[in-house]
């Protein structure tokens, strides 16, 4: 008799195990979804509101973007320089900075520029220091853990890759900290344009030689005006003088040998991507979560199985139908309720975990935030296993209290 009790109570346990374990799962993996899905769109999306116009070569805009907003190491076609110059001096332009990638220091993206980039035009102070002046000086990145004083040899792409080299006949020294960007841009080292044109031999010899004559002299973009002909460069950062300017900016440069993005189109047509894949996970989860409740209603009927003894001695006591009923689906709600908190507990933490890996891959902060309407699947959920209980719960009073007892001993 004790051994069967003994074997009644361990099987209990497992169907209560799974009941819990069933919720938490179904549960958490809804809730991965939605907040990592959610984290990403809106983190990226944040991450490129500083960039409102793309100028770059003919190419995929895709690229263009993941490559400049987001610093991804994938090459671009290079621009002639003289569309720089172009869009310099329109008169829909408020700003423009041109952007030369290809150098690295401890895998850290190296970009030649203008001072006007790293400040927006002096509307963002550096976190420290100065700004370039002189040729082999240079601005470092606020994450970047390069501090002011110390020097460094930039590499011909990544470590590791196999075209990669030193430029060891230069040398940058930090002279200053640019300010957070909360992007991929503070993981990024700044250095003067012309810079990583002589490095490359891109410059003429005219030109070099004006380069040093002014090597301690202000750096910003009417400089690189003085120069015959302007190298190719990687991309130019435009910002319009008004919403009209930027379209019309993006059709005179939207041609053959050319191409003109806004961040945040592309960024939606990648959007639509995501959302179509996190649409169908959406799905599998809504669907295992029917399914869910379909499983865990058998394992509740042989859950009562198992609790009939129980059940049989609470109505042999004189205990009644609403006693009986409440005690039970109460003891099956606790079940559900916890399986649920720990799955919200899981699918937060594992989005979090997952987040914190691709922040540091993508080279932008990627943020989970709970919301009130991402509870809606749970409540829903609850309430769909709570009426399905109230079935199971109301069959169980029907157990013949004295064949049960009789069979027991």
């Amino acid at each position: 008799m004790i051994e069967l009790i003994w074997i009644d109570i361990k099987r209990m346990w497992l169907g209560a195990l799974v009941i819990v374990l069933l919720s938490a799962g179904v549960v958490g993996f809804g809730l991965f979804i939605t907040l990592e899905e959610r984290a990403l769109r809106e983190s990226s999306a944040k991450a490129a509101e500083r960039f409102d116009l793309l100028v770059g070569a003919a190419g995929s805009e895709t690229q263009l973007v993941l490559s400049t907003v987001y610093l991804h190491s994938s090459p671009l076609p290079l621009l002639d320089g003289k569309h720089y110059l172009d869009i310099l001096n329109n008169p829909l332009t408020f700003w423009a900075a041109p952007i030369a990638f290809g150098d690295y220091y401890l895998n850290l993206p190296i970009i030649g520029t203008n001072t006007i980039l790293i400040t927006n035009n002096n509307q963002s102070k550096l976190e420290k220091g100065r700004m370039f002046s002189s040729g082999f000086e240079a601005v470092a990145g606020a994450d970047s853990g390069l501090l002011i004083g110390e020097k460094f040899i930039p590499i011909h792409g990544k470590t590791g890759e196999f075209d990669s080299h030193l430029h060891d006949e230069i040398e940058y020294e930090i002279v200053g900290i640019a300010p957070r960007y909360n992007d991929a841009w503070d993981r990024a080292v700044f250095v003067p344009i012309e810079t990583v044109w002589m490095v490359h031999d891109l410059l003429h010899k005219h030109d070099k030689h004006e380069h040093d004559e002014h090597e301690h002299g202000e750096h910003d973009e009417h400089e690189i005006k003085e120069h015959d002909e302007i190298p190719p460069i990687s991309a130019v950062i435009v910002k319009p003088k008004s919403i009209s300017g930027a379209y019309e900016l993006r059709n005179i440069y939207k041609k053959d040998l050319t191409q003109a993005v806004f961040p945040a189109e592309v960024l939606t047509r990648l959007y639509t991507t995501l959302g179509d894949i996190s649409g169908i996970l959406t799905k599998i989860s809504l669907y295992a979560q029917m399914l869910a409740v379909f499983i865990i209603t058998a394992v509740s009927i042989l859950y009562l199985k198992l609790k009939q003894r129980q059940i049989a001695l609470l109505r042999a006591i004189g205990a009644n139908f609403y006693r009986i009923f409440f005690l039970v689906w109460s003891g099956f709600i606790s079940l559900v309720f916890t399986g649920i908190a720990f799955g919200c507990a899981l699918g937060l933490i594992g989005a979090k975990f997952v987040s914190d890996k691709l922040s540091l891959t993508q080279g932008f902060h990627i943020e989970v935030l709970m919301k009130a309407y991402d509870f809606s699947s749970m409540i829903i959920f609850f309430v769909a296993l709570s009426v399905v209980l109230l079935i199971s719960c109301a069959i169980s009073y029907n157990y013949c209290a004295a064949d049960i007892l009789r069979k027991s001993f």
